[in-house]
C-alpha cells in the first residue's frame, strides 16, 4: 500500500466517484458493513473482503482510512462478468462515518 497526496478531487464528499475510475463504493466505519457496491458486497462485513489472491484489502481499508487523506491499495479482482482476477488500484478515505473508495483495473 502507498499512501498518496492525490487530490480530494478524486472522489466527491458524497462518496460518489466522479472521472474514469470504476464504481465507487462505501462503508458504515463504525459497523464495518459495505453500505454501497455496485458488485455484490453491500451489506458484507469489509474485514471479511478479500482480493482473489488472498490479500486483506478490506482489513487494510478499515485499519488504514483517515479523513484528509486518501491512501491507495492494489490487489487482484476480476472484471464484473469475468472470473479472471487482474491487478486493481483502489483510493479509499474516511468521509465522517464513511468510508469512501474508488478503483480501476490496471491494463
Amino acid at each position: 500500500m502507498r499512501e498518496s497526496s492525490t487530490s480530494n478531487a478524486l472522489l466527491n464528499p458524497g462518496c460518489s466517484p466522479i472521472g474514469r475510475a470504476t464504481a465507487g463504493r462505501g462503508l458504515n466505519a463504525s459497523d464495518e458493513i459495505v453500505t454501497a457496491h455496485p458488485y455484490g458486497n453491500k451489506g458484507k462485513q469489509l474485514r471479511d473482503i478479500l482480493g482473489k489472491k488472498g490479500y486483506p484489502l478490506g482489513e487494510e481499508m478499515m485499519q488504514k482510512a483517515t479523513e484528509g487523506t486518501i491512501r491507495e491499495v492494489t490487489y487482484w479482482w476480476p472484471r464484473p462478468g469475468t472470473d479472471t482476477p487482474l491487478e486493481k488500484i483502489s483510493y479509499y478515505t474516511k468521509v465522517g462515518d464513511q468510508i469512501c473508495g474508488v478503483g480501476y483495473y490496471k491494463g
